[in-house]
């Protein structure tokens, strides 16, 4: 039996006109995802094709020795124009926006933006002047990496940023707009509004309850069935959402009290850690309440300061001292610092939130934590203080309107 065909484009393409991209239709992740995979089938096919029916798959480099015709070549340029494009259009977009502007409808004809070769005209932006520079994170240290899932780390590498960041600076050269670039670690965990610390969560309605209860315990899942049946006994057809915690979850929540009661800020947490970036990017070294972090080493049992950066210099006149309490009606189970020289972060605690591993620093005023100390005790508190804040939704619900007002509301 002889072997099968080779697969090899033979026919020009179907039409020679340029296809013009408006938008970013055509240029979603999901889309070049398709197309690699539409190619990546037809290469498997051509090799597979080399083989008679029956006979075993060679293993190794054996099987990749032999060089074969790429079937889809202008599958492969098409590829390469739509990554090109996402680049471009998405440093375009984000120049646009710096200057306060957007697209509006033609006021030249075709044929005069054929010849100035005019690709769109542009209106300001109502109440809206151009920034006088522009805040990017830092992402040169954000690679693949084991942390991650494989499909984070696929769409990772084909994210560009090193390319957009490039070409941005290209094109805001010509408007004299600066670009600042600013390490992102921590702006999502701290409130942009208050400066406390919190967590990320998400907003759930009775529907998408059963799909967590894999992530509860029995006693916290039977809470929130509990809030549920009394805004669907009270409130049928509504589904007003209740908070849940969830790790990447879209709402950020401060963890903060007034008045020693739990008082709900949460909001975007893109938004939120964008601020936060801004925020870094233009406060001043000795700032703490922005510049929250601070980089210190065990020696022993105590806690010295260690931070070489310009910066980090800058954020006290003299190295601080710091006092560590420990509670040990609180302490983290398994804590101990005997290991010598070991990093660590110290954090601002504006919200008073850490229940173990405070830090004292002399001469400040502020409060502060180490990191086990503030994330372990939000890491224990964050499903009860949003089963806190969700109480406290019904009762403003029933406020406005939108539930029965009751005397005793049952919880």
């Amino acid at each position: 039996m002889k072997k099968n065909w080779i697969l090899r484009q033979t026919a020009p393409d179907s039409t020679n006109d340029q296809v013009k991209i408006r938008g970013q239709r055509g240029l979603s992740l999901r889309r070049i995802e398709q197309l690699e995979d539409l190619r990546r089938r037809l290469q498997s096919l051509n090799r597979a094709l080399q083989r008679e029916p029956g006979e075993k798959v060679p293993l190794g480099r054996a099987s990749r020795n032999k060089e074969l015709p790429d079937p889809c070549p202008g599958l492969f340029l098409k590829l390469d124009a739509l990554k090109e494009q996402r680049v471009n259009q998405t440093a375009h977009l984000i120049l646009a926006q710096a200057l306060g502007v957007r697209l509006k409808i033609h006021t030249v004809d075709e044929k005069e933006r054929r010849t100035r070769d005019l690709h769109g005209e542009y209106e300001q932006i109502p109440d809206r002047k151009p920034v006088d520079f522009i805040v990017l994170e830092d992402l040169s240290r954000y690679r693949t990496s084991q942390d991650r899932g494989p499909s984070e780390n696929s769409r990772l590498m084909k994210w560009c940023h090193r390319a957009v960041t490039e070409k941005l600076k290209e094109l805001c050269e010509p408007y004299g707009i600066p670009i600042l670039e600013t390490p992102p670690a921590y702006t999502s965990q701290f409130c942009s509004k208050t400066g406390t610390a919190g967590f990320r969560a998400r907003e759930i309605t009775n529907r998408e309850l059963p799909i967590k209860k894999k992530r509860l315990e029995e006693k916290e899942y039977r809470e929130y069935e509990k809030l549920f049946e009394i805004l669907e006994k009270e409130a049928p057809g509504k589904h007003l959402p209740l908070l849940i915690p969830e790790q990447g979850g879209p709402r950020f929540v401060a963890y903060y009290y007034e008045q020693g009661k739990p008082r709900e800020i949460s909001w975007d947490a893109d938004i939120n850690a964008a601020i936060n970036l801004g925020s870094r990017a233009v406060a001043a070294p000795d700032n703490l309440h922005i510049l929250n972090r601070l980089r210190c080493v065990w020696h022993g049992t105590e806690l010295v300061y260690q931070d070489e950066t310009k910066r980090g210099k800058a954020k006290f006149a003299k190295p601080p001292k710091f006092s560590l309490k420990i509670d040990s009606a609180a302490t983290e189970e398994g804590s101990h610092h005997e290991e010598s020289n070991r990093m660590t972060n110290v954090f601002i605690d504006l919200g008073h939130v850490a229940q173990f591993e405070k830090v004292a620093i002399h001469g400040e005023t502020l409060a502060a934590a180490t990191g086990k100390g503030l994330w372990g005790t939000i890491k224990r508190q964050k499903l009860a203080y949003c089963l806190h804040l969700n109480r406290n939704r019904l009762k403003n619900w029933r406020k406005k309107g939108l539930l029965p007002p009751e005397d005793n509301i049952p919880l």
